[in-house]
């Protein structure tokens, strides 16, 4: 018998996080956002021809226009800046989602643009069957492998496996302590004395493997965090400005506005009239 070690450990790293599934025909509506999570659109088959479109800008700034087509499913990378227009009866199936080899590292990482795929009316219905049963752990978990079969068609990295193991192995703990420790307070300089490394010579690595900072990384997990408490809790800005260790509400505002494109106030009205819609 031959033995799959190397599936077993890469199986065991991945985590998938559902933040947002949403089915059924959507209103008019219009908006822009930026959010830290992957989006898949799946465009049903009843869906009017012209059912909308989503535009973004990359980092390179070049505009990228998708139209909302019956039978296509659009992949849509975290953290860039999306504006879109859902026409009246758009049928449409959208999943908010991360699939992460550790904390931080998400699968997708370094996809910058939207990305489709055509005639793909099979799994659309068939996510569209799942979503109609009722609740239980048969259902979620297909509803998993869905997500994860449809995102994977955007896949093209096989070649990284090996890289994150290393990456796992190398930054795990430095991850778990980001995450623990996560605030405006925390510095490079800090978890270079508690991993007893140079600062140097930990951030030059660090970006190397990531193609980021690591100064940036921790920013772009605090404004993540700053977003997950925008979206699911009710704390008034003051009050997630100081658990998140902002000197006042008005520093945190800029620091959310340069990472996410807009203020914290109106990012929530945003976010929670798009769920509303």
């Amino acid at each position: 018998m031959k033995h799959s070690d190397k599936f077993i450990k890469f199986s065991n790293m991945l985590e998938l996080k559902v933040s947002h599934a949403v089915y059924g025909y959507h209103r008019a509506y219009s908006g822009s956002n930026r959010i830290h999570f992957n989006r898949i659109f799946m465009i049903c088959e009843d869906t009017p021809h012209n059912g909308g479109m989503v535009n973004h800008q990359d980092k390179a700034h070049l505009a990228s226009e998708v139209k909302l087509h019956p039978g296509r499913i659009i992949f849509i990378p975290r953290d860039i800046d999306l504006e879109f227009t859902f026409t009246q009866n758009l049928h449409i199936i959208a999943f908010h989602f991360t699939l992460e080899i550790f904390p931080g590292c998400d699968v997708f990482s370094g996809i910058e643009q939207c990305r489709f795929i055509d005639n793909q009316q099979t799994i659309i219905k068939e996510t569209l069957v799942l979503l109609e049963q009722e609740t239980g752990l048969r259902k979620t978990i297909n509803l998993q492998r869905k997500i994860i079969e449809s995102a994977m068609l955007f896949y093209q990295n096989e070649t990284d496996i090996p890289k994150a193991f290393l990456l796992k192995q190398r930054y795990s703990e430095l991850m778990d302590y980001i995450n623990r420790n996560l605030n405006a307070g925390l510095t490079v300089a800090e978890l270079a004395d508690v991993f007893k490394i140079n600062r140097d010579v930990l951030s030059k690595r660090f970006s190397a493997d990531f193609g980021i900072s690591l100064k940036q990384f921790i920013s772009r997990q605090l404004a993540s965090a700053a977003a997950d408490m925008l979206i699911e809790t009710s704390d008034s800005i003051s009050e997630i400005a100081e658990k998140l260790g902002f000197n006042d509400q008005y520093y945190f505002s800029r620091f959310f506005s340069k990472h996410k494109g807009m203020p914290p106030l109106k990012f929530r009205k945003n976010i929670h009239k798009m769920l509303k819609s």
